[in-house]
């Protein structure tokens, strides 16, 4: 087994048709940190022996694997976790010879879509089945393109056959000059609604994934959904009121994620950009912070909290569509 740089890795993500039946990838992800790796549950018994040593042996119990993708958000490749994230999908299109619409929504079942990693590097490949995105962190910096962090839980490496790597040039990628975050009273509003001046963006979707391990198996039956949160800050200048009084007084607002690349056209359309749009129905303020550094410009950062809409009937994500030249996510 030889050294190698950590830029001759490659990662390859299907989703799976069966459940934890791995399959051979779909697409290969540029990334820029990948620290998927196997782990085990174990245990040390250590009982008295007549003896000053504290251990007598160790026991594996479960053998799993998890870790953290990171990249930019790119037009088609996101598809696959915001598949995993969500769990529904329905596909519209081609509209303008070549775009596709990709609706994303919440499945309410602890068994959301799983996916299958595959790893390359100079020495071996490994797949890991039965990948269950944990969260999926999508940040808007104010000095470069939108970036995200995918975690997972899934099954240990087994060794696969060696892959030719194929990446398409296709993908499109979110500059934060076509990035807009709106806020409004509610979801009807947000159209009309301005962008907001901000210096920074986070949007974090957590879901506590369960370990689903059963007596008799070095491995777990599953990894399921118990419960799905979004939360996520922003910061901009401190030129008014607004959004101190929205913490103060439990103010709720709809609010708009869009991300775009008005330089870039889907390849074959004559007329329409890759997007990505997330819409919240209802997010409280929980945080609000004055930055009031020497020889800067005095800001503020605002922490938000997803809930979901009873008066409305709204999921707690109420849209998520991905515009792009990708046909299917099918697996």
């Amino acid at each position: 087994m030889s050294k190698y740089s950590g830029r001759l890795v490659s990662l390859g993500v299907a989703r799976e048709s069966t459940r934890g039946v791995g399959v051979e990838p779909s697409i290969w992800i540029p990334h820029v940190d990948l620290t998927v790796a196997s782990k085990v549950k174990d245990v040390r018994v250590g009982p008295s022996l007549g003896k000053l040593a504290d251990s007598e042996q160790r026991h594996v119990l479960t053998k799993f694997a998890e870790g953290e993708v990171g990249s930019e958000v790119r037009s088609h490749s996101i598809g696959y976790f915001l598949y995993a994230l969500l769990g529904t999908l329905s596909t519209t299109g081609p509209a303008d010879a070549t775009a596709y619409t990709h609706a994303f929504t919440l499945d309410n079942s602890a068994q959301h879509d799983t996916l299958s990693l595959v790893i390359q590097d100079s020495d071996k490949t490994v797949l890991h089945e039965l990948s269950a995105l944990k969260s999926l962190e999508i940040d808007v910096p104010i000095d470069g393109v939108a970036t995200y962090t995918a975690s997972f839980m899934s099954r240990v490496a087994q060794g696969t056959t060696t892959k030719v790597i194929s990446l398409t040039t296709d993908e499109k990628k979110f500059p934060k000059n076509d990035a807009a975050i709106k806020l409004a009273a509610n979801i009807a509003g947000l159209g009309a609604a301005a962008g907001m001046a901000l210096k920074r963006f986070r949007i974090t979707f957590n879901k506590e994934l369960i370990d689903d391990d059963v007596i008799g198996s070095v491995w777990p039956e599953d990894f399921l959904a118990a419960n799905f949160s979004v939360e996520g800050e922003f910061e901009l200048n401190l030129e008014n009121t607004t959004y101190r009084d929205y913490y103060l007084d439990n103010t709720a607002r709809a609010l708009q994620v869009y991300l775009g690349n008005s330089a870039s056209l889907i390849t074959g359309a004559a007329a329409t950009y890759p997007s990505l749009t997330i819409q919240l129905p209802s997010v409280d303020f929980f945080g609000w912070e004055p930055n009031r550094p020497l020889d800067e410009i005095v800001s503020q950062t605002i922490s938000f909290k997803a809930n979901h809409d009873i008066a409305n009937d709204q999921e707690i994500v109420h849209s998520c569509s991905l515009v792009n030249g990708y046909a299917s996510y099918a697996a």
